[in-house]
């Protein structure tokens, strides 16, 4: 990379709860929660925060979204703080980033060949999208999201992308 720098490595872990919801019986609608532990190195972990824009064309995504921003800016300083890879994808915006040292770290990362995507069934989603599902009015004269929201900070050595083969490198 040209003057880019690479963020330091930190030793050590990260312990997860990850959570799920099983069936045990099919065709009853019972489900139990189930909770496994993993354990992930910090150096080889990232946060990818995506579509966590500045303003949204629906009112209630923007107040669900600036909410999400406030709790979610601690929660990332402090897996950053650890070692954390954090990398911002806010779609549609990278003209905003352009040759910030983020955007660039991105461009600049050497090329690593994508495995075939899997064939996942896209779950439902919880809510009426046939009008591109806004739940609340439209936000008055709406010209479009520009960058991240304001209240996540992107630091030094995090990166910005929103291209797919660039964030797997």
């Amino acid at each position: 990379m040209s003057d880019i720098q690479l963020r330091p490595e930190k030793k050590g872990n990260l312990r997860l709860n990850l959570r799920s919801r099983v069936q045990p019986f099919k065709g009853r609608d019972e489900w139990e929660e189930i909770v496994v532990q993993r354990e992930l190195p910090t150096s080889r972990t990232a946060i990818l925060l995506c579509d966590m824009w500045n303003t949204h064309w629906c009112y209630g995504a923007a107040q669900r979204c600036e909410v999400l921003c406030i709790k979610a800016n601690p929660i990332v300083a402090e897996a950053r703080k650890n070692g954390v890879q954090i990398i911002h994808a806010p779609s549609d915006c990278m003209d905003f980033y352009g040759e910030t040292p983020q955007r660039q770290r991105m461009i600049e990362a050497p090329r690593v060949e994508m495995p075939e995507p899997k064939e996942l069934p896209d779950p439902p989603l919880p809510i009426d999208d046939s009008d591109g599902g806004c739940d609340t009015e439209r936000t008055p004269d709406f010209t479009g999201w520009t960058r991240q929201h304001a209240a996540i900070k992107i630091s030094d050595y995090d990166g910005v992308s929103d291209n797919g083969q660039e964030v797997y490198n």
